[in-house]
């Protein structure tokens, strides 16, 4: 990747801090619309799993294992579509509560998070969800897209201790890891661990060549 589209691209990045996080999905915790039920699903799993808005109205009810917790990702614009296993219990009471209702009220409908009108949920509906929660919590404007919540979990995943970078590439479905290597750019933490995993490396790599003859 060219340097200046690079730059261009981070500079695009917008992803929520902790605090900001934990405030929104208290909102959306409490959100009670006649879709309560839908929208807490759909927002929960869609930063636990890092989709795109597109990609949350993919999901299929097939696509959710309700006994073993996983479900499969469609991924669009050249990502790689995975298969995720849930072991947030929030999220996974969240899904489960959606799913038991979408077989009681609509059985005959393949996707998981239909509109009103039966439509899988699209992007302009998702994105005047959060802008409503955002402006609850006085959240920044810029942060009021559904893509920021992508985002968020790549910096969360980032961040854990342990998990590397090839780990977060695959979960957020990037053919290359270029794409996930520009959050590196904005968490110091990671750096750091990734500086000390490489001195660690080539440490042994110096200590086995000094006791080699």
């Amino acid at each position: 990747m060219r340097q200046s589209a690079k730059r261009r691209i981070t500079q695009e990045i917008k992803f929520l801090t902790p605090e900001e996080t934990h405030r929104l999905y208290r909102v959306i915790s409490c959100d009670c619309s006649n879709h309560a039920i839908r929208n807490r699903a759909a927002f929960f799993i869609a930063k636990y799993c890092a989709l795109r808005a597109s990609e949350v109205g993919l999901i299929r009810m097939s696509d959710y294992n309700i006994v073993s917790h996983t479900i499969y990702c469609r991924r669009v614009k050249g990502s790689k579509s995975n298969t995720i296993k849930i072991v947030d219990p929030e999220v996974i009471d969240f899904l489960d509560a959606h799913y038991s209702q979408r077989i009681q009220i609509d059985p005959q409908n393949p996707y998981l998070f239909p509109s009103q009108k039966g439509s899988p949920l699209n992007r302009r509906s998702l994105d005047n969800l959060i802008k409503g929660y955002g402006a609850q919590i006085n959240l920044d404007v810029t942060k009021r897209h559904f893509h920021v919540l992508k985002h968020t979990r790549a910096m969360e995943l980032i961040n854990y201790s342990g998990i590397h970078l090839r780990d977060v590439q695959w979960w957020l479905g990037h053919k290359s890891i270029n794409n996930t290597m520009i959050y590196l750019e904005y968490t110091s933490k990671a750096q750091e661990e990734l500086f000390a995993r490489i001195a660690e490396v080539e440490g042994m790599r110096r200590i086995y060549a000094d006791k080699t003859p």
